[in-house]
């Protein structure tokens, strides 16, 4: 039942942006991979209280488009 609901959850296509609260849990990723989408990325953007705060990889210009695509701000 959890992976059908993960999979409802990623492909699912609702991307209404929620108002984040001022103290939201800050959450930053380690790697630029595509799993990321399903894992965080989705997930974190339908709850007010979690922020996808900044994407590490090891390739810079890898990390910032994955930022904007996501509208990740560091």
């Amino acid at each position: 039942m959890a992976l059908l609901n993960r999979l409802w959850t990623y492909f699912s296509g609702d991307t209404k942006q929620l108002q984040k609260q001022v103290d939201a849990f800050k959450i930053g990723i380690l790697g630029a991979a595509n799993i990321c989408n399903m894992a965080l990325i989705n997930p974190g953007s339908k709850l007010s209280n979690i922020l996808i705060y900044g994407i590490a990889a090891r390739n810079r210009q890898k990390a910032e488009a994955f930022a904007r695509k996501h509208h990740i701000p560091k």
